[in-house]
């Protein structure tokens, strides 16, 4: 019975480290990336977003930039000037932490008019997410503090609820084991 408590301690603890796992990262504009010529309209409705995915933004520095704006009507008019975040390494993480739409646009003058920008609807529920084709498993720079923001809070109440079941399967297996 000793050996079973810690086979359920130890698939308790993976259940915590899967819900991170089960993440998907979105290159944007697929194998393209964040490219004046991608149709990033297009791209965006194939996808499926969901809180704890990332946005990767690939594109060459200094050519191209990222900007966030705040709201449709800036993102609609590429009113640039109501930006929340600004990222231009080229490899540039956005963590989709909560259900919501952002709004991301080429900081270049004339690019977001020509169409390079982005609409993206981040959900909460289970559906499965839908990585671009050409995403790449590797971990990319995270940069910027509104890009990289944690998405810790998507996570506490499922850790919160995997850490109180593995404390009472240790007190059961402890009090068992002492019988």
């Amino acid at each position: 019975m000793e050996r079973m408590c810690w086979v359920m301690l130890v698939l308790l603890v993976g259940a915590l480290f899967s819900k991170e796992a089960s993440a998907a990262q979105h290159v944007v504009g697929g194998s393209q990336g964040w490219v004046e010529s991608a149709d990033l309209n297009s791209w965006a409705s194939g996808e499926t977003f969901k809180v704890g995915d990332q946005l990767v933004f690939k594109y060459s520095s200094g050519l191209h930039s990222v900007v966030e704006v705040a709201s449709e009507s800036a993102y609609k008019n590429c009113d640039l000037g109501t930006s929340l975040n600004s990222l231009s390494t080229g490899n540039d993480v956005v963590k989709l932490d909560k259900p919501s739409t952002r709004y991301f646009a080429c900081g270049t003058i004339g690019h977001c008019g020509q169409g390079m920008k982005v609409k993206i609807t981040t959900f909460s529920g289970s559906a499965p997410s839908t990585p671009a084709a050409g995403s790449s498993s590797s971990t990319p720079s995270t940069s910027s503090k509104s890009a990289s923001t944690s998405g810790a809070s998507a996570i506490i109440p499922f850790a919160s609820i995997v850490a109180l079941l593995a404390i009472s399967l240790v007190y059961i297996c402890i009090e068992y084991v002492k019988i």
